[in-house]
């Protein structure tokens, strides 16, 4: 049988959390990556969907693939998905955590295209050639996340 907890109950459960609180404290920014994991799980949803309705109104043969890459450093977390757009183009999409409007750079062999992203974090590229790549996040006063330094990433072949 099964009773109510009461004082003495609640008391331990006081000091249990209290012992792990102290021992082990939820990290700060937990929530902010919660949510940017379960923005990004539903952006795979959509696409996944978006892609379903593109092969079956276009009768497209072969499945889309899209591809999801992370990047973690100490202040900045940034996540890009890559989406094929042609045979010999794609485009990047990207996210930010904690999300801010900051200066997102990336760099080809050739060049360097720059874009904001958004106060949500959210930015993107869009008719990329295939090659090497490389992204940086450039720092900006007055933004919720301070950088000290540009957050580059090491190059990746898209």
């Amino acid at each position: 049988m099964i009773r109510p907890s009461d004082h003495d109950d609640e008391a331990i459960l006081r000091r249990i959390r209290a012992l792990y609180q102290a021992a082990d404290p939820v990290p700060p920014e937990l929530l902010v990556r919660v949510r940017f994991a379960m923005d990004l799980d539903q952006i795979d949803r959509e696409f996944a969907q978006v892609c379903e309705d593109l092969q079956v109104s276009s009768a497209v043969r072969g499945p889309e693939h899209a591809r999801t890459i992370t990047f973690e450093c100490d202040s900045l977390t940034v996540a890009i998905t890559v989406t094929p757009t042609a045979a010999d183009r794609i485009r990047l999409d990207g996210w930010l955590v904690p999300p801010a409007a900051l200066r997102v750079e990336l760099r080809t062999g050739n060049q360097q295209l720059h874009t904001m992203a958004d106060e949500g974090g959210r930015f993107a590229f869009d008719d990329l050639p295939h090659g090497e790549v490389q992204l940086a996040v450039l720092p900006a006063p007055g933004t919720p996340v301070d950088l000290d330094h540009a957050v580059v990433a090491q190059t990746i072949v898209l």
